[in-house]
């Protein structure tokens, strides 16, 4: 390993545990209305570290390729930070819709984009139930979905 590489790593892992120490503190406070005003602040100092670390591992030619579903899914995931920012700081759902539709947009390219891998499939489902906050389709509602997972493990329908 290089040492720029090594260099540029040892960033990276600070500005993960930077990102992590964040969202612990907007743990500690989510739940606390007279705390709105940190609780924004902490969404937006998530976000643009979220960015850094983006432009970061853009930076950096690593082995391998991303795929088209893993710049999607990352394209979503800051999507859905920028929705859950402007409900926090708004209080107000109305004034979240935009993003919301930005987001639920993105999901549907991503849904769209073909799957090169399990990891692929994995980030669509997982931008699909929101991290789990809602429930999966079934084959009925989303064959192409379903195609693909039994494709990637190598499981044909009769």
């Amino acid at each position: 390993m290089t040492t720029d590489l090594a260099n540029h790593l040892e960033y990276m892992r600070r500005k993960a545990l930077e990102a992590t120490c964040l969202a612990e503190a907007l743990n500690a406070v989510i739940d606390y209305p007279d705390q709105k005003h940190i609780a924004v602040s902490l969404i937006k100092a998530l976000t643009d570290l979220g960015h850094t670390l983006t432009e970061g591992l853009d930076k950096q030619n690593l082995p391998g390729e991303q795929t088209p579903v893993a710049a999607l899914f990352r394209e979503w995931q800051a999507a859905k930070i920028a929705e859950e920012a402007a409900f926090a700081a708004s209080g107000d759902d109305a004034e979240g819709q935009q993003e919301w539709a930005a987001r639920v947009a993105l999901e549907k390219r991503l849904m769209e984009a073909p799957s090169l891998s399990a990891a692929d499939w994995a980030m669509k489902i997982t931008a699909w139930c929101n991290f789990g906050e809602s429930a999966s389709q079934t084959e009925k509602e989303s064959p192409q979905l379903w195609a693909e997972a039994r494709q990637l493990v190598g499981v044909h329908p009769d």
